[in-house]
C-alpha cells in the first residue's frame, strides 16, 4: 500500500459509510508510516491517530504527504492560538475571521503587525471596546474587552473591526501570546497568519461552521454584530501536528511546514509568584515549533 520511495504521497481515505472495524483496518499504514517518517513518532501524534479522539471525528479523510526532503516554508509566519485555554477569545477571532464582511469581505487572519506606539494601540483599542465607555466593565465575568484584529496591527483601524467581553484571565493569556509573538517579528511591518488550535473548542471556529449572532455577544460598529446575510466562503483547511494538535488555516499548508505555537515557561510562572506574589503573562510565554503532520478533510 506505501511506496518507500521518497517523493511519493501517501492516501488513506476513509469512507463514510465504513464501519469502525473497517476504519482501523484502514489505518493499518501507520505504523509504517512512523517508521519511514521519524519526526512523526512524536508522542502526542501517535495518541491522536491510535487513540479515540481521532474516532470522534465525524466523516474525515487523513491525508498524509511525506518526503525524505525538507519541504521549503512558506514566506509568511503562521502562528496558532489554542482555543483550550481560551475559547471565548478564540470564538472572537473566528467571528472576525469568517463571519464579517466589509464590503470586500472577512476581515480574515493574515494581519500585519505594524509596531504601533501606545496613542496607537490605545486608539485601536478605544475603537473596537468603548462605545462609548468600556461595554464589558460591568459584567460579573466577562468583564474584560477582547478586540480583533489585534491592536498591534494595522488592521485594527479598520471601521469594522469586532470584540467581545471576555474574562480578565483569558484577556492575561492572550496578552502573554502576543507579548511572545512581537519578539518574533522584528522586521515591521510584517505580515502573520493566524491559526486556531483545538478550532472545536471555540464557537464560530468549530466543525461545521457556523456564522450565527443570536447570543449577541459579537459587538462590530457599537452593537450587536449582525448574522452575514451570506456568510464569506473564506476556506477552512484543518491539520494534525507533530506534536497532536487538531489546527484550524485559512490557507492551504504542505506536511512539514512549520507553525509558530506558544507555551508556558513553568519556571518563570513559580518566580513570578514567589518575587510577585503573581503571575505576569508577559513574561511567562515563549513560542515554541510545531510541524503540520497530517491533512485532515471534513465534510
Amino acid at each position: 500500500m506505501i511506496s518507500n520511495d521518497a517523493g511519493e504521497s501517501l492516501l488513506c481515505l476513509m469512507e463514510k459509510e465504513d464501519s469502525l472495524a473497517t476504519y482501523k483496518e484502514s489505518m493499518d499504514w501507520l505504523p509504517e508510516v512512523l517508521h519511514l517518517q521519524p519526526s512523526l513518532q512524536q508522542p502526542g501524534l501517535k495518541h491522536f491517530l491510535q487513540g479515540p479522539n481521532m474516532h470522534s471525528l465525524q466523516t474525515i479523510f487523513v491525508v498524509a504527504a511525506l518526503t525524505a526532503v525538507a519541504l521549503a516554508q512558506a514566506d509568511t509566519p503562521t502562528i496558532e492560538f489554542d482555543c483550550t485555554d481560551t475559547p471565548e477569545l478564540c470564538a472572537n477571532m473566528c467571528w472576525g475571521a469568517y463571519c464579517t464582511d466589509n464590503g470586500d469581505g472577512a476581515i480574515g487572519v493574515t494581519l500585519t503587525y505594524d509596531a504601533p506606539d501606545a496613542d496607537t494601540t490605545n486608539a485601536r483599542y478605544k475603537a473596537a471596546c468603548q462605545t462609548p465607555s468600556n461595554r464589558c466593565s460591568g459584567e460579573p465575568t466577562y468583564n474584560s474587552c477582547d478586540e480583533y484584529p489585534f491592536k498591534i496591527t494595522s488592521d485594527a483601524d479598520l471601521d469594522d473591526a469586532v470584540s467581545r467581553c471576555v474574562t480578565t484571565n483569558a484577556q492575561q493569556i492572550q496578552g502573554g501570546k502576543i507579548s511572545a509573538l512581537i519578539k518574533t517579528l522584528t522586521n515591521p511591518p510584517e505580515e502573520f497568519i493566524v491559526l486556531f488550535g483545538n478550532p472545536g473548542d471555540a464557537q464560530y471556529c468549530e466543525y461545521p461552521p457556523t456564522c450565527d449572532n443570536s447570543d449577541g455577544l459579537e459587538w462590530q460598529n457599537g452593537g450587536p454584530a449582525p448574522n452575514p446575510s451570506n456568510p464569506p466562503s473564506r476556506k477552512r483547511y484543518y491539520y494534525i501536528t507533530e506534536r497532536g494538535t487538531e489546527v484550524l488555516s485559512p490557507v492551504e499548508l504542505e506536511v512539514g511546514h512549520r507553525i509558530t505555537s506558544f507555551q508556558v515557561n513553568q519556571t518563570r510562572v513559580n518566580e513570578n509568584v514567589k518575587r510577585l506574589g503573581k503571575r505576569d503573562h508577559d513574561s511567562e510565554y515563549h513560542t515554541v515549533d510545531d510541524w503540520v503532520a497530517l491533512k485532515v478533510i471534513k465534510e
